[in-house]
This record gives structure tokens, sequence and C-alpha cells, in this order.
């Protein structure tokens, strides 16, 4: 796998477009500032868990994207503990 490419849209609104491309050095910086586990030939199978556990288990897990006024945004996937809410993994648009 050469890069992953991550694209956020929405049917309703076309000026909805968030794309990040995440390569192996990218990946690299990532593992180390969000602590992950892992390499990064086993990050696109960890992206898809991520999504399927929001869209399967929303009691459990969910995904928030803040949006800055600048145009970037960052979306997280957080894991509700009951008594935590713990952010999983953090992707930066």
């Amino acid at each position: 796998m050469n890069s992953l490419k991550v694209e956020l849209t929405s049917e309703t609104d076309l000026f909805f477009n968030y794309i990040v491309t995440i390569d192996e050095d990218t990946f690299i910086k990532m593992k180390d500032e969000q602590k992950l586990n892992g390499d990064y030939h086993n990050f696109l199978d960890l992206v898809v868990k991520m999504v399927d556990r929001c869209q399967n288990e929303p009691q459990n897990y969910f995904a928030v994207l803040f949006m800055e006024r600048d145009g970037f945004a960052k979306m997280n996937f957080v894991e509700n503990m009951e008594y935590k809410f713990l952010e999983l993994l953090s992707l930066d648009f």
C-alpha cells in the first residue's frame, strides 16, 4: 500500500469535501503522536474497523468531526467506556 486516502463527502452539500492522504511517513508520525499499535500495512484495516464500529455499535463508538474556519478538520474516533470517553484514533484533514 503506497498511501491511504480518506475522503468525507455529503450527498446534500456538494461543497462538503475533506480529504486526507496518509503515507508511511505520515503514519509513523501519527503512530508516535497518538501512541498507536500496529504497523502501516494494517492501518487500512484499523480505519475500516473504526468506521464499522461507529456504524454497528453507536452506543459504544462514535466519530466526531471538528471543522475549523480555515478549512481544516479533524475526525476523532471515540469509545464510550461508561465512565470515560477514550479517543482511539484521530485523522487530520
